[in-house]
């Protein structure tokens, strides 16, 4: 009698379901480990980001206030330590160029680690590290409050803001005010009481691409015999923003020699519209030398400063002189222009009091037809009124970095 035996059941699956169990299993530590461990990693990352900006402004504050570099180190541990906890650890930060100078920037680099509780299951460490870095930078005004608008030291002169040596001027009392013209159009920067100017300086342009030098170029930069390749270029719209609302470059003058500065090419109304904000506020403006008055008065000083290499004024592209009205011409003074760059000989401390078009009303918009009856010129649609109060002159950033403090302008802000 023969006995035929089970059939093999080719379909069990008991195996394969104690796969996809063990799989499942793997992948649910996965995400238990992506929820729970991964998101205590991000919360101590942002703890950490906090404690190194805290950590680095510190530090460039206390730059700022001339405290010295031990004092700043201490106070980047403190508001580390402060934020994130006695277990963080700062590296030593880093100044650029150092924190004693007037400006600079500091680097702060803080780091701490975070347990794990389901990564050792699948392998991991039961603690990873976390490491924040933050930079800041710091200046007082001289870094931070100039603006890109120079102001003519002949309309200076008519409105009694006279330069002087020491004090500048002695005479003039603090809030009187004055009027600036200006007409927004190229062939009219000669000759104007205020324009825009680049004040993109060469160690800026070596940080940032996009920024072109202007400030502080050689005075034939540009022409054809000119040893420094390159040409004047007008700062664009969103520098020009930029440097209205966070401030701009650190700027250095040669004075008593000059310091030439590519002109602007106008600007739009949101340049104007940016400079309006500022209102009630205090700013420092380059100011121009025109006609080469810097000479002549420094000849009167006694004892006299004469013969500055280059001579002052205003320039063509060649380097050529060009007076106001420098427009292109016969070739003879005041007409070989268009001008090329200003010869700036000191900053204008200086509270801006009103900012107003020229031109006729423009609907409801306020004051749209304000800067021709404010600065007695026809109404002129290019044209800007500028009401400012006098409140300083100064013909190095020295004397300006010295006065910060006293003037509540000192800065320090994260860049990074």
């Amino acid at each position: 009698m023969r006995f035929l035996g089970r059939r093999p059941r080719h379909g069990r699956e008991d195996g394969a379901v104690l796969v996809i169990v063990v799989l499942m299993i793997v992948a649910l530590f996965g995400m238990v480990t992506l929820a729970v461990d991964v998101g205590a990693l991000l919360v101590k990352r942002r703890q950490l980001v906090t404690a190194a900006d805290a950590a680095a402004l510190a530090a460039a504050q206390s730059c700022a206030h001339k405290e010295g570099q031990t004092a700043a180190d201490g106070m980047a541990a403190g508001y580390a330590t402060f934020n994130a906890g006695g277990t963080v650890t700062v590296d030593p930060p880093t100044y650029v160029p150092g924190c004693s100078h007037p400006a600079g920037k500091v680097t702060v680099v803080v780091r701490d680690r975070q347990g794990t509780f389901f990564a050792p299951v699948l392998g991991f460490a039961d603690s990873m590290p976390v490491t924040a870095r933050a930079t800041a930078i710091w200046g007082g005004i001289g870094s931070g409050s100039f603006l890109p608008f120079m102001l003519s030291w002949g309309k200076l002169l008519n409105c009694g803001f006279i330069p002087g040596e020491g004090q500048y001027p002695q005479q003039v009392q603090e809030g009187t005010q004055c009027t600036f013209w200006m007409n927004n159009r190229q062939e009219e920067m000669g000759a104007s009481e205020w324009a825009t100017l680049n004040l993109c300086t060469i160690t800026a342009q070596a940080v940032d691409q996009n920024c072109k030098w202007g400030w502080d170029v050689p005075r034939d930069y540009g022409s054809n015999t000119s040893t420094v390749q390159g040409n004047c270029s007008a700062a664009p719209t969103n520098d020009l923003v930029n440097w209205i609302q966070n401030g701009s470059p650190v700027l250095a003058l040669n004075y008593p020699d000059p310091t030439f500065v590519c002109v602007g090419t106008g600007a739009v109304n949101r340049v104007f519209d940016e400079l309006a904000k500022l209102v009630g506020q205090s700013r420092l403006f380059p100011v121009n030398d025109p006609n080469g008055y810097t000479d002549t008065y420094l000849g009167n000083l006694d004892p006299p400063l004469t013969n500055s290499d280059p001579p002052h004024g205003q320039v063509n592209k060649e380097g050529d002189p060009c007076p106001p009205p420098c427009v292109s011409g016969n070739g003879a003074p005041g007409y070989n222009g268009p001008i090329d760059k200003y010869d700036i000989v000191g900053f204008a401390w200086l509270e801006i009091r009103r900012v107003d078009p020229g031109g006729p009303p423009q609907g409801n918009k306020p004051n749209s037809n304000m800067g021709d009856e404010i600065c007695g010129q026809p109404q002129d649609s290019n044209g800007w009124c500028l009401t400012l109060a006098w409140k300083g002159y100064y013909t190095s950033t020295e004397e300006i970095e010295e006065q910060g403090q006293a003037f509540n302008v000192l800065k320090w802000w994260l860049i990074e």
